[in-house]
């Protein structure tokens, strides 16, 4: 029975140039919002934004979200997000 099998399967591979460059290009093109999602559940500046959005929602806008890496042997991703801070006329950018 393939059920009692405790092998585990790994399903992370190395992305070569051309593929690392497609993917960066496909999701930064057609689903940054998809990006800005994850920033706001995986990330320190997602824990910002609940905390200060509790009192005040809107009050710090993850606006923008572009992979500028995807780093080999772990499929992290290197993003470039840009957040609005309610009373400030700029946004900030953050690396995470």
């Amino acid at each position: 029975d393939d059920d009692d099998d405790d092998t585990e399967i790994s399903y992370l591979c190395n992305l070569n140039e051309e593929q690392s460059n497609f993917t960066k290009g496909y999701l930064n093109k057609h689903h940054r919002d998809l990006l800005s999602s994850f920033v706001g559940a995986f990330t320190q500046i997602g824990a910002i934004q609940k905390k200060k959005n509790a009192f005040s929602g809107g009050s710090y806008k993850i606006t923008d979200t572009e992979i500028m890496e995807i780093l080999p042997d772990t499929a992290d991703l290197k993003l470039k997000v840009r957040v609005q801070i309610r009373g400030q006329d700029h946004e900030n950018e953050e690396i995470v």
